[in-house]
């Protein structure tokens, strides 16, 4: 593993033209979310992300774990609970089976609920007050 201050990984993040971008964004306006830097770059969050990794590890930024941390369990959870609702189907035999029609209705509520909970992170992103490392 490479030392934090290797010059080798310094020039490999200012090596990329999106990195540099990345860093004027950054140095024009600090703490900025991941949503305003993938407006600002023709990539998705993923590829954002990866370069402030590269960004990071070159000691060139410094990224807010508490947000990070919120991300990735809402997205968890947003992942699991359609995992868990998409096999459950419905037809004619579920709507007269109470059973079934139990088991379709949880899977339904359980999503309804962690997407309302990504809907109301989305709407309160630069309120939030996990952004602390």
């Amino acid at each position: 593993m490479a030392a934090p201050n290797d010059p080798d990984l310094l020039f490999k993040a200012l090596a990329d033209p999106s990195r540099r971008k990345l860093l004027d964004l950054l140095h024009a306006h600090d703490g900025r979310t991941l949503m305003d830097l993938c407006e600002h770059l023709d990539m998705t969050r993923q590829g954002v992300t990866q370069h402030l990794a590269v960004l990071e590890a070159a000691n060139l930024v410094a990224t807010v774990q508490g947000y990070a941390a919120q991300e990735k369990s809402v997205l968890t959870e947003v992942t699991q609970a359609r995992a868990a609702a998409t096999p459950v189907s419905v037809d004619a035999s579920t709507i007269t089976d109470p059973a079934a029609f139990a088991k379709f209705q949880a899977a339904q509520d359980q999503l309804s609920g962690v997407l309302g909970h990504l809907l109301s992170i989305t709407e309160n992103y630069p309120d939030l007050k996990s952004n602390q490392n």
